[in-house]
């Protein structure tokens, strides 16, 4: 509770203390959406932007478990939208994969780069797609720059894996927003 952690900030703990996983405090709470313990660490200095060993940040945290509110206050606190974990996912990614539209919504409009991919070269647009996502699809392509014809490490884009995944609508979409492939 955030109650809990303010008394062990007044005795003086470390706010960017880490577990042996390289987890902070900071982390956990965006990961479990305590909002109150979030504003109290950042309050105190908790670095916003840590990474723990798998390269998770606080925003990813937040991200991949659909907590808004709490992504709203890594931002506003100066997270780095498109910082990637350890297998090169953003948040914008992370977001995409669960199917959070509100999180990826907030994720474009704080710049983050639509076209990063991950470690396999899977774009946000290409892992919403996978999963069948057709609103997170129609916030990435309204995005500006969004590169529709990305090629993955499997030599595959966007349209080839609605195709793959049997999602014809979002076929569609892609096609009208200039996919070749």
């Amino acid at each position: 509770s955030s109650c809990v952690v303010e008394k062990l900030l007044m005795a003086g703990a470390d706010v960017n203390a880490t577990a042996i996983n390289g987890y902070t405090a900071l982390m956990m709470a965006s990961r479990k959406s305590h909002a109150g313990t979030v504003e109290k660490l950042l309050m105190a200095g908790a670095n916003v932007n840590a990474a723990a060993n798998n390269g998770y940040t606080a925003l990813i945290c937040a991200s991949q478990n659909g907590h808004a509110g709490v992504v709203e206050k890594l931002l506003m606190a100066g997270a780095d939208v498109n910082a990637a974990d350890g297998i090169g996912q953003t948040s914008l990614i992370c977001a995409s994969i669960r199917g959070h539209d509100g999180i990826v919504e907030k994720l474009l409009m704080a710049d983050a780069n639509v076209n990063a991919p991950g470690r396999y070269g899977d774009t946000a647009l290409m892992m919403a797609t996978r999963q069948g996502c057709a609103v997170i699809v129609l916030l990435l392509l309204g995005s500006d720059g969004i590169d529709v014809n990305a090629i993955n490490r499997d030599g595959n884009t966007a349209l080839i894996l609605a195709s793959i995944y049997c999602h014809i609508g979002i076929a569609q979409m892609l096609r009208k927003h200039g996919t070749r492939r």
